[in-house]
This record gives C-alpha cells, structure tokens and sequence, in this order.
C-alpha cells in the first residue's frame, strides 16, 4: 500500500507563503516607520521643472503661470526643439525674459 502525503506538496508551499506574508506584514505593521535618510532636507527649492514643449505657441504660458504657482521662476526650464510657431517668444514673454 502506498501512503502519500495528505496535503500536496504545492498546497503546503503556497500556505507556507502566505503564512510568511501575513507574519511579515505583522511585523512591519507594528515597526514605527522612518523617513528614508536626508528627505526632511528636500524642499522646494530643490526641484527643478522641465517642460517639453514643441509648437505649444498657445498653451505653454498658461502652463508656466500653472507651475509657477508651486516653484519659483528661475527653476523652470523649457526645452523646445524646431518649433515652428513662436514657443520661444511666449516663452520668453512669460518669464519676463528680454
């Protein structure tokens, strides 16, 4: 007579696994949770913004004024390349750039 195993051997690997999640998502549950190192030094005025803009004569003012709602002017880049309408000029209106 052959006696093989009552539980397969694939159903105890996956309970074996679940079991594992749920300790481990027990644990980190209770641990306090840390800021990774040297994020409470990340302000505002250590993002920069770039806007990728080409022929957006009509719209890229109205995206500048949008953004400089949350940084200041002088960390807002616009990389515009071969455009043919006047982007550059809009730009440059908008951010009072002679």
């Amino acid at each position: 007579m052959k006696l093989g195993l009552p539980i397969g051997v694939t159903s105890t690997f996956w309970f074996l696994m679940g079991l594992l999640r749920a300790l481990t998502e027990q644990i980190q549950k209770n641990r306090p949770k840390q800021k990774p190192k040297g994020w409470e030094k990340v302000t505002v005025k250590d993002i920069a913004v770039i806007i990728a803009a080409h022929n957006e004569e009509k719209v890229i003012r109205k995206c500048i004024q949008a953004i400089k709602h949350s940084v200041d002017a002088s960390q807002i880049h616009v990389a515009s390349d071969g455009s043919t309408d006047n982007t550059l000029m809009e730009v440059k209106k908008e951010m009072g750039i002679p």
